[in-house]
């Protein structure tokens, strides 16, 4: 049967809040006795696996005479290995994303971001056959305070309309179209 996992986590972060950026820098190094794999058939525990690795994350601010700039971006280094020395499955080595806001007014808010992620296997054998793509996903929106409690936005998700598999033979929606209307009532 399956069973529960069992651990030991140990992180150090180091963190810088300023007026206009702050980013943030961890490090971790987890080690987990009975980890749970699971497949599109099967859930099992694997003995040993250590996963260990980096994030990196910031955001800043920048006053402009058309409006505010505001970036987000993260980075994230992964090494996640079972006690055979294969990679985990589903677990990219690297992953990056970053986003930009151009905040016109107080009323008009436009973006752009980008999420990339190296190719992962799909199970812990580690098969080439087994090995889904890596990916990099565009995505654009703006958003409107059409009246002072309403607000629209639209926003386009995966714009280069790219196939993408989260897991082996199942195709992730392509471009997706998102429109909002939202209300937020005065307490």
């Amino acid at each position: 049967g399956l069973l529960p996992e069992r651990g030991v986590n140990r992180e150090i972060s180091l963190n810088f809040d300023g007026e206009q950026s702050d980013w943030r820098l961890g490090i971790f190094d987890n080690r987990i006795r009975g980890f749970i794999e699971s497949t599109m058939t099967s859930v099992s525990n694997i003995p040993r696996a250590h996963l260990r690795g980096l994030s990196v994350s910031g955001s800043s601010t920048l006053a402009l005479s058309s409006g505010n700039l505001i970036g987000h971006w993260s980075y994230d280094s992964l090494d996640a290995t079972a006690n055979t020395g294969k990679k985990l499955p589903l677990r990219a080595d690297q992953s990056v994303s970053a986003r930009l806001d151009w905040q016109l007014d107080q009323q008009h808010t436009y973006f752009v971001a980008v999420r990339a992620n190296d190719g992962v296997f799909s199970e812990s054998t580690n098969l080439d056959s087994k090995r889904l793509p890596g990916y990099a996903v565009w995505n654009v929106g703006a958003q409107w305070k059409v009246r002072k409690n309403w607000q629209m936005s639209i926003r386009i998700d995966n714009l280069s309309d790219k196939p993408i598999q989260n897991a082996m033979g199942y195709n992730q929606p392509r471009r997706k179209a998102y429109l909002t209307v939202s209300f937020e009532p005065e307490v």
